[in-house]
């Protein structure tokens, strides 16, 4: 599930393996990874993923908190910037489409909250990998 993998990577829990967390193996919490890992670029409220849970959003953001170490919409965010890096690294397509494909309304606003996360420009992080080939 590509969801643990990446919580493994950047959770504050990465130092005890989420299957040995308590809470990581909470049925509900699974059922909305899975949600995720499947509908990651699709737009998803806390309201849909607590009604997946069958929990209301507050106490779903604390059962969710609890068992990954992000808030929900945290965490889509985090496989969204994870899969653009991705895409950035492996593909031509431009920024936009890279943005759009990702679930992002503008690129604009993807271009802000990839530069926040990685430190660098959507352009300038693909020019890495394109120097690098």
């Amino acid at each position: 599930m590509f969801g643990y993998a990446l919580l493994e990577a950047i959770s504050v829990h990465a130092a005890v393996p989420l299957d040995a967390h308590p809470a990581a193996r909470d049925a509900r919490v699974v059922r909305v990874l899975a949600h995720i890992d499947a509908h990651w670029s699709a737009p998803l409220s806390r309201a849909d993923l607590a009604r997946l849970a069958g929990l209301s959003p507050s106490r779903f953001h604390a059962v969710f908190r609890r068992a990954t170490g992000f808030a929900p919409l945290e965490y889509m965010m985090a496989i969204r910037l994870q899969r653009a890096g991705e895409l950035l690294e492996t593909t031509s397509q431009t920024v936009s489409e890279i943005a759009s494909a990702c679930g992002f309304a503008t690129v604009y606003y993807f271009s802000r909250c990839f530069t926040a996360h990685k430190r660098m420009t959507p352009t300038a992080y693909r020019s890495q990998f394109l120097t690098a080939q």
